[in-house]
């Protein structure tokens, strides 16, 4: 159900007759409750969708630099 509800909602902003204007639906993000329970400690991981690139995933942060 969750999930399911979590993709119509994806669906809806990234749609283009989205309420949200296109240069703003990269700050609308989805996920799902079973990807926050995969990722218990990294909340921040790439589980999250963006309604500007629906298809692909994203962290909330970038990369952590190289370590050397």
């Amino acid at each position: 159900m969750l999930r399911e509800r979590t993709a119509n909602l994806l669906d809806l902003m990234a749609d283009d007759e989205s309420p949200a204007p296109a240069r703003l639906r990269q700050l609308f993000l989805f996920t799902t409750e079973q990807s926050c329970a995969a990722a218990p400690t990294n909340v921040l991981a790439a589980i999250w969708r963006g309604a500007d690139r629906p298809d692909e995933r994203r962290a909330l942060i970038g990369s952590p630099l190289a370590r050397r």
